[in-house]
């Protein structure tokens, strides 16, 4: 996922939006800043990676210059 980000702003000049979330890799976001030099998908197949408890990952970006990959653990909390 850290390449698919990092490919992603190569092309963009910054990362997703945390509003645009990791949905950002598989389709071209419609919120936010719209990457006019997207060109993707980044991902393969349909569907984000889960972490280790079939849970989503949280992604938080502040600035588009840094990002954060969460993962809620076994407990969810």
């Amino acid at each position: 996922m850290e390449t698919a980000l990092d490919l992603y702003r190569l092309h963009n000049s910054r990362y997703p939006t945390s509003e645009q979330g990791l949905k950002a890799l598989l389709d071209k976001p419609e919120v936010g800043m719209i990457p006019k030099n997207w060109n993707g998908p980044y991902l393969r197949g349909n569907n984000l990676p889960e972490d280790s408890w079939d849970s989503p990952f949280r992604y938080v970006s502040v600035n588009g210059k840094n990002y954060e990959i969460i993962s809620l653990g076994a407990d969810g909390v």
